[in-house]
């Protein structure tokens, strides 16, 4: 049986291509819901801020998988 999550390795346009997909998604969505999206910004910008303090503790921290020693 063949996993459904496995591992794979794009290319840099790839995730270009997929960060302009996610920027016109949003930007269509605040369009369409710019009321209801204005009345709850102050949650969605908290959130945002936590996402983010997460990501980057876990990016930084000592042990993490993403601050492997330097091979220079």
């Amino acid at each position: 049986m063949k996993s459904l999550f496995g591992t794979y390795t794009y290319t840099w346009w790839q995730i270009g291509l997929l960060k302009v997909l996610l920027v016109a998604i949003g930007l269509m969505i605040g369009a369409f819901a710019s009321g209801f999206i204005q009345s709850i910004f102050w949650p969605l910008l908290a959130l945002s801020v936590v996402i983010y303090v997460v990501i980057m503790w876990q990016t930084f921290r000592p042990g993490s998988p993403t601050r492997q020693a330097r091979s220079d």
